[in-house]
C-alpha cells in the first residue's frame, strides 16, 4: 500500500526547498505585476500571441481550456478512487479534495488583492469574468496535476516512470497556462503566477502527507548488546 511507506529520509530538505522556491518566485512574479500592471514584457509577449494565431491551434488550445475545469478534476477523482481502493485509505480523496479548493480558495484570494484587470476584451477568444492576476484556471490544473503526479509517484519505482509522471503533471499544467494567454483572457505574468501559486498548495499538501506518514512510520528496532 502507497500509503502506508515511509518517506524518503530527505523529504523535509526537499520539501522545504520546493515552498521556498514557489513562494519567493510567486513574490517576484507579484512584484512585477506590482510595477507594470498591463505594460511591459506582458503587453508584448500577448501581442505577438495574438499576432501568430491559427485556426487549428485557436480549436487545440480552446480545447485544452474546457478540459482544465470538470474533465480535470473528474479524472483526478477517479485516479483518487482507484488509489483509495488499492491502498484502502482515504488519503487520495483528501490529497485530491485539498488541491482543489485549496487552489480555487487562493486563487481567489489573490486575485481579490492584486485587482489586475484582464487583457483588452477585443482580444479575448473566450468569455471570462473577474480579476486576471493568478489565473485560476493554471493555479488549479496545477495543484491538482503535482498532486496526481504526487499520488501515482507511490505506485511505482522506476525512475523513468516517476519523471514521467512530473514531467508530464508540469506540462500538463504549462499547456493550460498557455491556452490562457492564447485565447487572451491572461496576461503572460498571470499564468507564471498561477503555476507558482498552484504548486505551492501541491507542496504544502504532499509536504503534510508525507509529515503524515513519517509518524505513521514504525521507529526502526534497536538491536540489543
Amino acid at each position: 500500500m502507497w500509503s502506508s511507506e515511509p518517506p524518503h529520509p530527505n523529504w523535509r530538505p526537499r520539501v522545504a526547498v520546493a515552498l521556498a522556491v514557489c513562494a519567493l518566485g510567486l513574490a517576484a512574479d507579484a512584484a512585477l505585476v506590482g510595477a507594470h500592471r498591463t505594460g511591459g514584457i506582458d503587453r508584448t509577449l500577448l501581442g505577438d500571441t495574438v499576432d501568430h494565431r491559427e485556426h487549428a491551434l485557436t480549436v487545440l488550445l480552446k480545447g485544452v481550456t474546457d478540459a482544465a475545469g470538470y474533465p480535470l478534476l473528474a479524472l483526478c477523482a477517479v485516479v483518487a478512487a482507484v488509489l483509495a481502493w488499492r491502498g484502502r485509505s482515504v488519503r487520495p480523496f483528501v490529497l485530491v479534495a485539498g488541491a482543489a479548493v485549496g487552489s480555487a480558495f487562493a486563487a481567489g484570494t489573490v486575485k481579490g488583492l492584486a485587482d489586475r484587470v484582464r487583457p483588452p476584451q477585443v482580444y479575448w477568444l473566450t468569455v471570462e469574468s473577474g480579476y486576471s492576476f493568478p489565473s485560476r484556471h493554471t493555479t488549479v490544473a496545477a495543484a491538482l496535476l503535482l498532486v496526481l503526479a504526487f499520488l501515482v509517484c507511490g505506485q511505482f519505482r522506476h525512475r523513468a516512470a516517476v519523471a514521467a509522471a512530473w514531467t508530464a503533471a508540469v506540462a500538463g499544467a504549462a499547456l493550460v497556462g498557455a491556452s490562457r494567454v492564447y485565447l487572451a483572457v491572461h496576461w503572460p505574468s498571470d499564468v507564471v503566477g498561477g503555476f507558482l501559486l498552484g504548486a505551492l498548495v501541491a507542496v504544502a499538501l504532499m509536504g503534510a502527507d508525507l509529515l503524515a506518514r513519517a509518524h505513521r512510520a514504525p521507529a526502526p528496532a534497536v538491536e540489543s548488546a
